[in-house]
């Protein structure tokens, strides 16, 4: 659930940041889309952000988004696959479905994506998509905060 939104949150501040020279190195959207449509998975996933959150003159649409982002995590991609949890998980594009975030963030969680163990560790702790399980949520916790993730370290200590 973080990982999306740390992407998304620091996006728009890029976007402000950058300066007249700046402006010819914004993607261009139709190579990106070209490439996507040719199965390119980096190209599918920028897709998914972009459309996430409306930026570089493309309007928000959940729906294209599920659409960039299912086609990079059917492919492998941890990060397409934690971001397509978490628009299950928040109903964006689709309704609400929580097995369904349940299944991305574990394929995610499984390639050590830190904020997809992080999520599963949530879903676990509050029986959300999943049987209620303290000793999963724990464990999945540890993990990210194996690798450093310090939401994880400190709800490893409320558990």
């Amino acid at each position: 659930m973080k990982h999306l939104f740390i992407l998304l949150v620091f996006l728009p501040l890029t976007l402000q940041a950058q300066t007249d020279e700046q402006i010819d190195s914004i993607p261009d959207i139709q190579a990106a889309t070209q490439a996507a449509t040719d199965g390119d998975i980096d190209a599918q996933c920028f897709l998914g952000l972009v459309y996430s959150v409306g930026q570089y003159g493309v309007e928000q649409d959940y729906q294209q988004a599920i659409h960039w982002f299912t086609l990079a995590a059917e492919q492998g991609d941890a990060d397409a696959q934690n971001n397509l949890g978490i628009m299950y998980y928040e109903g964006q594009g689709v309704g609400k479905n929580y097995s369904q975030a349940f299944h991305w963030y574990s394929l995610a969680a499984e390639q050590e994506h830190v904020a997809a163990q992080y999520n599963i560790g949530i879903m676990y702790e509050q029986g959300i998509g999943c049987t209620k399980d303290r000793a999963k949520a724990k464990q999945w916790y540890k993990k990210a905060a194996d690798q450093g993730y310090e939401p994880a370290k400190r709800r490893m200590e409320n558990l």
